[in-house]
This record gives C-alpha cells, sequence and structure tokens, in this order.
C-alpha cells in the first residue's frame, strides 16, 4: 500500500502549496500510483471547508481542529503507518511564514519527494526508514534532533 497524508493549515496562505502538491502529484504519476490519499487540516471552519473543496472528493480527511499544528495530521499518519504501507508526508510548507526561502524549500521537498518518488520507495523497500532530500542533524543545524 502507498499513501499521502498531507497537512493543510487552513488559516494561512495554504492555496498555492496545495495546487503545487497536487500537480505534482499528478505530473509524476504518483497521484495515479496512490492507494491512499488523505488529509488533515488546521483552521477556522469556513478555510478547513474551503480546503476540502480544493483537495477534492478523492482525498479522505482524516482530521480537522481548530487550533494545532502538524500533529493533527501527523497523529494520523503514526496510526496508520503501524497498519500497512508506506507513507508520503507533505504539508503547506510556507502558508504561515511566506518567504523566499520556504517556497524553494517546500519546492525542493516536492521535487524530491514528488519527483523521484519511485526511487524514495524503492529505498523504503531496501529496507531504509525514510527518504527524502535532506539529512538535517543538530551536529550541524540548530534543530532538537535529525530530520
Amino acid at each position: 500500500m502507498l499513501a499521502c497524508f498531507y497537512h493543510v493549515w487552513a488559516d494561512g496562505a495554504w492555496q498555492a502549496p496545495l495546487a503545487e502538491h497536487l500537480a505534482a502529484l499528478d505530473e509524476y504519476g504518483l497521484g495515479d500510483a496512490l492507494d491512499v490519499k488523505c488529509a488533515g487540516i488546521v483552521g477556522g471552519p469556513a478555510n478547513c471547508q474551503a480546503a476540502i473543496e480544493a483537495l477534492g472528493p478523492e482525498w479522505q480527511i482524516t482530521a480537522t481542529a481548530g487550533t494545532g499544528y502538524e500533529q493533527v495530521t501527523l497523529a494520523k499518519l503514526h496510526a496508520y503507518a503501524e497498519l500497512d504501507g508506506k507513507v508520503l508526508y507533505a504539508h503547506t510548507k510556507g502558508a504561515y511564514r511566506q518567504v523566499p526561502s520556504n517556497v524553494l524549500w517546500r519546492r525542493r521537498m516536492t521535487g524530491y519527494a514528488v519527483g523521484y518518488w519511485e526511487r524514495c520507495v524503492a529505498a523504503l523497500d531496501d529496507g531504509y526508514d525514510c527518504a527524502g532530500p535532506h539529512w538535517i542533524t543538530p551536529d550541524r543545524f540548530e534543530v532538537p534532533a535529525p530530520f
């Protein structure tokens, strides 16, 4: 099983990040290869509804919340991942802070994780726990743990 869990912060500028992600899924063929498409959404009711409509009917909404962060979606992803399959996780990077570095970061993550999705799946089949464009560690960056 191959799944995508996508997190939307609906009270921010989510429209462009979501549109880019959906376009990339189509462009690289991953959208058709996915067995499961799930989204979690945080924000006010009207904004959440707008995001649900933008995702479309093929997306299952696994969680919504008026407040919170990515953990709203990640909790559902974690429960799913313990049961079955491989999961792509992505989010509306830059929806909160719209600066060029966030846009570039988001596009790079999408380019590697979606654009090279078959390589990522092959790495997971070869025993790796994760696949992506960056390995960020506390010894080189100000982060609490590697990711």
